[in-house]
C-alpha cells in the first residue's frame, strides 16, 4: 500500500467518524477530540485509539460499535481494531473550534505575562520621584515590597481566545 492510498483511506475514515455522535452531545466524536490515533496498516486494517469525554459514558458500547461498523464500511478497509484509551484524559482543549462554537464554550488559555518594574516603583526617594505619574513612592507600595530596578514581575492570567 502506498502512502497516498493510506492518506486517502484515513480521509474517508475521518469523514465517517464525523457522522458518529454521542447521543447526549450534539457534536461528532471527531470534532470533540475523542479520536487520538488512526493508523492504516499495509494489510488494509485500521488501528484506532479513542476515548470518551467521561470514563463512565453510558453510551460507550453504542458509540464503540458505531465507530467499528462505520470504519469497516469504508472502501479499502478489511478490518478494524478500536482501542478505548484514557491517557491522556480528555478535556475541552481537545475540541475543534467548530465544536466549541457549537457547544457555546468560551475557550480560555492560561498565559504568563512578564514585565520589568518601572523605575518609579522601586523605592527611590521622593526627590528622585518628582514628576513621575504618581508623585512619590516609598519602598512599600500597596503593602507589597517593591522590586529592584532589574527585577521582573510575572502575572498569570486567563485569556479568552
Amino acid at each position: 500500500m502506498t502512502q497516498e492510498e493510506k492518506t486517502q483511506i484515513e480521509e474517508r475514515i475521518v469523514d465517517v467518524l464525523k457522522t458518529v455522535y454521542d447521543p447526549e452531545i450534539p457534536v461528532n466524536i471527531y470534532d470533540l477530540g475523542m479520536i487520538y490515533k488512526i493508523d492504516v496498516k499495509d494489510d488494509y486494517t485500521v488501528d484506532l485509539d479513542m476515548t470518551f469525554t467521561a470514563p463512565n459514558c453510558p453510551a460507550a458500547d453504542f458509540i464503540l460499535e458505531d465507530v467499528r461498523t462505520k470504519i469497516e464500511s469504508v472502501e479499502g478497509v478489511k478490518g478494524s481494531n478500536v482501542n478505548l484509551v484514557f491517557e491522556p484524559a480528555w478535556d475541552q482543549s481537545m475540541m475543534s473550534e467548530e465544536a466549541r462554537v457549537e457547544l457555546g464554550f468560551d475557550y480560555y488559555e492560561e498565559r504568563i505575562f512578564s514585565f520589568r518594574c518601572p523605575p518609579w516603583v522601586v523605592g527611590h526617594s521622593s526627590s528622585e520621584n518628582a514628576g513621575t505619574p504618581t508623585g512619590s513612592f516609598s519602598r512599600q507600595h500597596q503593602g507589597e515590597s517593591c522590586c529592584h530596578l532589574s527585577a521582573w514581575r510575572h502575572v498569570r492570567l486567563l485569556v479568552r481566545i
